[in-house]
């Protein structure tokens, strides 16, 4: 059900406010991976 909400939020986000927004989330997601540990290549 969560998961239902999540991507109703992430599709609200995208068809409202554009892709570049969803893509600027995303950069600031993937830039705080390495504080989780987590290094990309």
């Amino acid at each position: 059900m969560l998961e239902l909400f999540w991507w109703i939020f992430l599709w609200t986000i995208l068809v409202g406010n554009g892709f570049s927004l969803v893509w600027d989330i995303l950069q600031v997601f993937v830039g705080a991976l390495p504080s989780f540990g987590f290094v990309p290549e």
